[in-house]
């Protein structure tokens, strides 16, 4: 009877992350559900925010995905427009694997100097099962 009660639960979780150069600053943010031992990426928020110089930033991406469970795998990407974002993932909840189910999202841009050098900036979050 406890183990029903405690696969009924629904735990709403999130995970940020965020990374800094001189220029930009990148921050990628996941929420999910684990309940029992399914798990579900729902939603996938994060910015782009300058910090300083005479930057222009391109070439945004966001790719995410929930990886290695026993049902209903799934991936997406987007090409943001703007520099902050928000995307449901619609992902149906899936079955995982402990110790190998991954759940996550990244981030990149393309930073372009005045002068005309490219570096680019990468944040992402991760959370093993």
């Amino acid at each position: 009877m406890e183990d029903d009660i405690d696969s009924s639960i629904n735990t709403f979780s999130s995970l940020e992350n965020e990374e800094n150069n001189v220029f930009w600053k990148a921050t990628v943010k996941i929420v999910y559900t684990i309940s029992g031992e399914y798990v579900q990426l729902t939603k996938v928020t994060g910015s782009w925010v300058q910090l300083r110089g005479a930057t222009t930033l391109s070439n945004r991406r966001v790719y995410y995905g929930q990886s290695y469970l026993a049902s209903n795998s799934a991936t997406g990407s987007k090409k943001p427009s703007k520099n902050s974002f928000s995307y449901s993932t619609g992902f149906k909840k899936g079955r995982y694997i402990y110790n190998k189910s991954v759940i996550g999202a990244n981030t990149t841009a393309t930073i372009t100097l005045s002068g005309g050098s490219k570096r680019t900036i990468e944040a992402r979050a991760d959370k093993n099962l």
